[in-house]
């Protein structure tokens, strides 16, 4: 039967129904495996710094497509989620260690053992069946077994999990690393308990919080119902947990809370209870009454906003006069893509709004000459700094509007706030009441700096990481932002990589201010600077070997697609939405003042967590088709993923044909980056997977033996490095010449235009791809009936070659050739007499170019004896000079004779 085979297992699954998971996958091939609820913390936190390992949220699987459910570490249809859904309707497979109860599932094939956990059920089959597990697989396998044994202390541990682990452990099982993952868990009695806690949890959501309330019984007194609503919100990863327990005639409610502004200590007075702000537990006698529906009305209450429109209103606004026409506001609206402008005049007071909607409509009817003030609405509903966001939603919602100028007491304007900056606002007062209990969360220097909450205190992590020369150039760089009254910040890559823990030498600056005056200031004072005025950017010498990137904080636009920007002056915030990845779209301020301030706008962070690249807008891609390029440099060089709707946009560009507008000359510069990368085989088969390749050269696919080929000069390149100095520089060319040396000359002819190679290097790139087969064809010639071919004769046949076309041959080569083009790379290209040229001379030998051919005589002669010592090399120079002098004077006769 065909269809979708889904590996699932219960509600809150642990490291057991994980590993019991993946093991099913390798049961069933092609099977997806998928949580039927949330999985606890710490399989979340594994599965995050291991993103290689694919399991499916349940909204991501569609039923219909279901032929077989697999089920493991469960027996109940009803701890199967939205799966449960499933049961009665497809062919059913069931694995589980618990004892079999009257409710379990009726499988088509069910397989149960009273062993220590599911895991080892699992591993058995897996070894019968001779399935190979790799040493990541065997250590999961082990986490599974590890967690439900209680780190076999547990009295339901068998033998069969003990032998279970040691065949693990052949299988290369990391069992230091276990201890990090896993922790030490409960009783099977408990464990039912917390069962039942899960299985009858209600989520609700409210106001953007995520709290948790179970209510459950229980036959028997135990201690533990605290670390079991802890447990429970770690596994459904809730706000606010609230459980109820009834023993006997006496009721136990316990809480958990994740946020600072519901205190449960409080709350929990009200039942006669107490704890913590974070936790609290009562005992309630009472019958009749509610004390768990008490607390979750008290908690509701709590959940409030308490931040101001002035924490996340955008400043500075980009606003218009009254006097601009239609089409120059048109322009602008085009050009950065606003939905809406403030009209303003005299001391910037708001007189209007106008939206883009109007503008567009006075275009549609020709009223592109026309004033704005004919048009704009001049009632402006206006925000104060000091409003709540509650307020600002109201008043949103209650004139349906998209967005609200601020003011200040003197109706100037002072700021801008957007729905989407009220979601944002709705986000952090879910973490945080108001501003003070925000404050009171932060260290004691990013209190001194009021950091808002899309900022982070980093200087002890520039610290770390940093070089003390690299933080006294931030310094430097600040200080001098300070004295012209403008702000420093560190952007892009720089920052990327800090935050991965990483140096990266190449420094951007973004100047909020005036850069082009920045850059004047420091050549005043003696450093050298270039400027390019038009677009704002210079750079700065600091010594022999550093240089860094200024650019004024500005807005690009293209006015049309794959064209060169055009720029202008703006707020830092603008200056990093106009980046390509929000990974790359973060700042570090360097001035005296918040210096070490991270400045995250765009969820980059949470994208370098979560190991993906994502642009920030979807006409990131249209706007400059190279960021396809570049978005699949870092995937490879990062080890990341692109994000799934970003790969989307950039698959519609590359079918859109807008790779083939971008100049030759950009993809060129690309295309050397990547080759200059650590791992560039990867991003070049990658480009030519998803077609970009095919773009850019005109249908070119990589084949599976250029691939080999690409990989093969890779690891040349890299291991024969310190042998190919003289060659390093041309890699680009050699990497180019191995996935066209099979090609024909038309096809490399159009790729040299593609990246516009100049005249000399399309010559020698052609040239390389003629010599290369030539240089396998002799080496295969002189192998030929000998059974060892000295040295000096493989070296008198390559040297004659381009070397980069040795390097090729190398790579493209059949065994027998790539082993003595490697012999020949490794050990005897480099070989040098220990005779110079002057001691030739000395020897009786004019100077000319007879010297030179002694010494290459006396070269091939040392490559077959490397041991020769130096006299004897001088004894052999004096017989070479006498065989050179000899043949000069012989052709020198038949020279004469012929005349």
């Amino acid at each position: 039967m065909g269809g979708l085979i889904l590996v699932t297992t219960h509600i809150g699954a642990d490291f057991d129904a994980f590993a019991s998971m993946l093991a099913a996958s390798k049961l069933y091939p092609g099977a997806v495996c998928s949580f039927s609820g949330s999985a606890s913390r710490n399989v979340r936190e594994f599965l995050g710094k291991h993103s290689s390992i694919r399991v499916l949220t349940p909204r991501r699987v569609n039923l219909q497509s279901v032929s077989k459910l697999v089920v493991v570490d469960t027996s109940l249809a009803s701890r199967l989620g939205p799966f449960a859904e499933l049961v009665g309707k497809v062919e059913i497979h069931v694995y589980d260690h618990h004892p079999p109860t009257p409710s379990d599932l009726r499988g088509d094939f069910s397989l149960r053992k009273e062993v220590g956990s599911t895991t080892t059920l699992m591993v058995e089959i897996l070894r019968e069946r001779g399935i190979e597990i790799t040493p990541m697989e065997a250590t999961i396998f082990a986490m599974g077994i590890y967690e439900d044994t209680s780190f076999y202390t547990s009295s339901a541990t068998t033998r069969e999990d003990l032998e279970a682990l040691a065949f693990l452990i052949e299988r290369g099982a990391d069992l230091p690393s276990i201890p990090e993952h896993v922790d030490l868990y409960l009783k099977p009695e408990e464990r039912a308990l917390l069962d039942q806690m899960a299985s009858r949890a209600e989520v609700i959501q409210y106001k953007g919080s995520r709290i948790v309330v179970s209510r459950a019984r229980c036959s028997f007194y135990t201690e533990g119902i605290s670390l079991f609503a802890h447990k429970l919100r770690d596994f459904l990863g809730a706000d606010v947990v609230l459980a109820e327990v009834e023993m006997g005639d006496r009721r136990y409610v316990v809480g958990r809370s994740r946020r600072r502004d519901v205190d449960l200590g409080k709350l929990f007075k009200l039942i006669g209870g107490g704890g913590h702000p974070q936790a609290a537990s009562a005992v309630v006698r009472e019958k009749g009454s509610d004390p768990l529906g008490l607390i979750l009305k008290k908690v509701k209450e709590l959940i409030s906003r308490g931040w101001t429109v002035g924490k996340f209103m955008s400043s500075p606004v980009m606003a218009i006069s009254p006097d601009h026409t239609v089409e120059e506001v048109h322009r602008l609206a085009l050009r950065f893509s606003h939905s809406a402008f403030p009209v303003v005049e005299g001391n910037n007071r708001v007189v209007g709004i106008i939206t883009r909607k109007a503008i567009d409509k006075a275009m549609l009817f020709g009223l592109r000459e026309n004033k704005v003030k004919e048009f704009m609405t001049r009632k402006v509903i206006c925000a104060k700094p000091n409003y709540s966001i509650d307020k600002a939603l109201e008043l949103l919602a209650l004139n349906s509007i998209g967005r609200l100028p601020v003011v200040n007491y003197r109706g100037e304007l002072v700021g801008i706030i957007t729905r989407t900056d009220l979601l944002k606002a709705i986000y952090f007062s879910d973490k945080h009441a108001d501003w003070e209990s925000y404050r009171a969360s932060l260290t004691a220097k990013a209190k001194e700096e009021a950091l808002l909450p899309w900022e982070e205190e980093v200087s002890n992590l520039m610290e770390s990481v940093l070089p003390s020369s690299a933080l006294k150039v931030l310094r430097f760089l600040g200080r001098r932002a300070d004295e012209l009254g403008m702000e420093a910040y560190a952007v892009g890559g720089f920052v990327r990589d800090l935050l991965l823990g990483r140096y990266n030498p190449d420094l951007d600056v973004v100047i909020v201010g005036d850069g082009v005056k920045y850059l004047e200031h420091l050549a005043s004072r003696g450093f050298k600077v270039s400027v390019h005025k038009r677009f704002k950017t210079g750079v700065i010498s600091l010594g022999r070997d550093l240089k860094v990137d200024v650019a004024t904080a500005r807005k690009e636009y293209y006015e049309v697609p794959a064209g060169d920007p055009h720029v202008e002056e703006t707020s830092l915030k603008h200056d990093l939405y106009r980046r390509d990845f929000t990974i790359n779209a973060m700042a570090i301020r360097v001035s005296e003042k918040g210096f070490g301030v991270l400045t995250d706008y765009f969820g980059g962070r949470r994208d370098l967590i979560r190991k993906q690249i994502r642009v920030l807008h979807n006409l990131s891609f249209v706007e400059d088709p190279t960021r396809i390029i570049r978005a699949i440099r870092l995937e490879s060089k990062l080890g990341f993923i692109i994000e799934e709707d970003t790969l989307n946009l950039m698959m519609e560009a590359i079918r859109g044909g807008l790779v083939r507008r971008v100049g030759p000359l950009r993809i060129r510069s690309e295309l050397e980056t990547i080759f200059a990368e650590s791992y560039p085989h990867r991003a070049i088969e990658r480009l030519s997977e998803l077609g970009i390749l095919s773009a850019i050269f005109d249908g070119y696919v990589m084949s599976e033996r250029e691939r080999i080929y690409l990989r093969r000069m890779w690891n040349l390149l890299r291991f024969l490095g310190p042998h190919l100095e003289d060659v390093r520089e041309d890699a680009v060319l050699g990497y180019l010449a191995v996935m066209f040396v099979e090609r024909d000359r038309s096809m490399a002819e159009l790729a040299c235009r593609a990246i516009k190679l100049s005249e000399r290097e399309s010559s020698r790139f052609l040239s390389v791809l003629g010599e290369a087969p030539r240089v396998c064809e002799s080496i295969l010639d002189l192998a030929q009936g000998a059974e060892e071919v000295p040295p000096s004769r493989v070296a008198s046949v390559l040297d004659g070659f381009d070397p980069l076309a040795v390097l090729v041959a190398c790579a493209v080569g059949d065994s027998v050739c790539r082993r003595k083009i490697m012999e020949y790379l490794r050990f005897h290209r480099s070989v040098r007499p220990a005779v110079s040229g002057e001691e030739v001379i000395s020897l009786g030998l004019k100077r000319g170019p007879a010297v030179g051919e002694v010494l290459k005589r006396l070269r091939y002669l040392v490559m077959d004896r490397p041991d020769m010592e130096k006299e004897e090399q001088l004894a052999l120079a004096r017989e070479l000079i006498r065989q050179v002098e000899l043949e000069t004077k012989d052709q020198a006769r038949i020279g004469r004779r012929e005349r």
